[in-house]
């Protein structure tokens, strides 16, 4: 039932191809039998909660879970945090009217989060089992993991961008800005950035990934007089490749190779769909991703972010190269009303792109492709309509230009819209 809620969400609104983490949250024989029937379904992977009242499971269950998982060929993603002493460091903020965002960091601290990578990992090891840590944030949990690898423990670990580029001095803004920032497990001290980069250089941390949980200000807002009622989540999707490749690549922390591994081909092993996925050879699926790196790049503001939310915890970092092309749907167009889907190409250009021919002539083919035989004043072809969705309105101006002079103009409208 759960599997299925989410595919009416994202089926047939995609333009690449995904699967789904299936969150366990209650132990029984029903839910044991359920495990069979997700794997069938294509699900490699499971979620757990050591906290949060409405999906946490006790030790025991978590024992019996993964466990059975790995009898299966699964393994669990495992969210680490005490929650019973966070509850308590809560019940005291509260009683002595702490009640900003600034005190969201100080009742989840990262002892209370290394306690519970600790005790995933004992329990992990009396299941012969192997885990994932994820959205890892400190130096203290992070030393948990490679204990337990060091004693032959199979630990898989993931961090997040927020984890790598932000200190929790983001929660003292003034005017309540910190509520932006609140997330769980919360963002850590600069000491903790510096460990997790050199765990990254180390191949010590197998993927990067976001978290991805998006909230407006509005939403945040119910929060305002009581930190804890502050939805918690950060967008981050949208920025990651980004981010790693500006922060992690340019600034000499970690390889080009690295970052691929980081973003795609760990992944793709872990969750059983490499060499499908993750690699670039005959025989995998075409999800090439095409970066151009400008030395004028300019910097990626909020506003140049395709969101539902109206902030981006990136904000004010300026990023060494923009990007301003998302996943193409190549084929599919909908006026050819297209019944089936092919796999996608995910290009991401950059300004200054264009100059180069390779790219005019691939670009010549698509337009040509969307807009053959569509010459009526009154019908308009939208740029992401025919795969080409702009957030850089520089360069949305330059393509046009350039399909006006390929003689595409009178096919092609520019649209710019507040998004």
């Amino acid at each position: 039932e759960g599997l299925e809620k989410w595919h009416k969400k994202a089926d047939g609104k995609c333009s690449c191809d995904y699967s789904f983490h299936m969150s366990i949250v209650e132990w029984n024989e029903k839910t044991e039998q359920e495990i069979q029937d997700m794997i069938d379904h294509g699900i490699t992977s499971f979620k757990l909660y050591m906290t949060y009242p409405a999906m946490i499971v006790d030790d025991g269950d978590l024992y019996k879970i993964i466990k059975k998982l790995n009898e299966y060929g699964c393994f669990a993603g495992v969210h680490c945090e005490n929650a019973g002493a966070i509850d308590a460091l809560i019940a005291e903020a509260k009683k002595e009217g702490r009640l900003g965002p600034e005190n969201h960091p100080l009742v989840r601290p990262d002892i209370m989060e290394a306690e519970a990578v600790h005790r995933l990992l004992v329990i992990a090891d009396a299941a012969d089992a192997p885990v994932m840590v994820v959205h890892l944030t400190n130096r203290k949990a992070f030393e948990e993991v490679m204990r337990a690898r060091m004693n032959g423990q199979k630990v898989y670990a993931e961090t997040c961008p927020q984890y790598l580029l932000l200190d929790d001095s983001v929660y003292s803004k003034p005017d309540f800005e910190g509520a932006k920032y609140v997330c769980a497990p919360p963002i850590r001290k600069k000491a903790d950035q510096d460990c997790l980069w050199k765990a990254l250089a180390n191949d010590q941390i197998q993927t990067v990934a976001t978290d991805q949980c998006s909230f407006t200000m509005e939403q945040k807002a119910l929060g305002k007089d009581d930190f804890t009622k502050i939805p918690g989540g950060l967008p981050g999707v949208q920025t990651r490749g980004t981010l790693l490749y500006t922060y992690g690549v340019r600034t000499g922390r970690i390889t080009q190779e690295q970052m691929c591994r980081l973003l795609s081909e760990n992944a793709a092993k872990l969750y059983g769909v490499y060499p499908n996925k993750g690699v670039i050879r005959e025989g995998s699926d075409a999800d090439i991703v095409v970066t151009a790196i400008s030395g004028q790049a300019p910097v990626l503001k909020a506003n140049d972010i395709t969101k539902g939310c109206l902030y981006i915890h990136v904000g004010g970092w300026e990023d060494e190269f923009a990007v301003v092309k998302k996943a193409d749907k190549i084929v599919c167009d909908e006026w050819e009303s297209c019944k089936h889907r092919t796999q996608t190409i995910s290009r991401m250009y950059v300004q200054g792109l264009l100059k180069d021919d390779d790219i005019y002539a691939d670009l010549k083919d698509i337009i040509s492709d969307k807009v053959k035989g569509r010459e009526s004043d009154d019908e308009f072809i939208y740029f992401n309509s025919v795969g080409l969705s702009f957030i850089d309105l520089n360069f949305a101006n330059e393509t046009y230009k350039f399909a006006k002079m390929m003689g595409l103009g009178k096919d092609i409208a520019l649209l710019k819209t507040d998004s």
